[in-house]
């Protein structure tokens, strides 16, 4: 069960820079790593592996896109990269990173990750459907934009707009 939920925090960290910049997922990931490690340590759990593993995806998977960091942004625009071309090439080396990830942290804290946890009944927290169906809706609209002529950077700069846009719209109560 820990090297499932390690696993996770691997997968959801390291697929999510590829379709945003990863100072983005950092700012989401900070704002559910206080929920994370309390539920860890409630759990009897060390949060450090769990932390690492997602810091460590992220910045693997980042690697993946033309839009995962701004170093790849910059690359892209000035040396006139396919963003298509550039994700074919870039995923081998973005999962040898992620597989990297993996095999140290397990490697690291395999005692922590072998025991289990300690209490299994746990609440799980309610799935909230229409921010998932955002986040969903908005990833498929940004890999339809980037196959299309625009810029990488113009594609994710629509889509965090929208973004920010649907989020003060929502929070004014408009």
């Amino acid at each position: 069960m820990p090297w499932r939920a390690a696993n996770r925090c691997r997968t959801s960290a390291s697929t999510a820079p590829a379709a945003s910049a990863s100072q983005t997922v950092a700012r989401i990931g900070a704002s559910w790593t206080p929920i994370l490690c309390r539920g860890l340590l409630a759990s009897g759990r060390d949060p450090r592996p769990y932390l690492l593993a997602h810091a460590g995806a992220a910045n693997a998977g980042s690697a993946a896109t033309l839009i995962g960091n701004p170093q790849n942004i910059l690359i892209g625009e000035h040396g006139g990269l396919d963003f298509w071309g550039y994700a074919a090439d870039a995923a081998p080396v973005a999962l040898a990173a992620l597989a990297f990830v993996f095999v140290t942290v397990a490697l690291l804290w395999r005692r922590e990750l072998a025991t289990p946890f300690r209490s299994a009944a746990q609440a799980v927290p309610a799935l909230d459907r229409p921010a998932l169906a955002k986040g969903l809706v908005a990833t498929a609209v940004l890999l339809t934009l980037l196959a299309t002529d625009l810029p990488p950077w113009q594609s994710a700069l629509m889509i965090a707009g929208g973004a920010a846009c649907a989020r003060r719209a929502v929070h004014a109560g408009g």
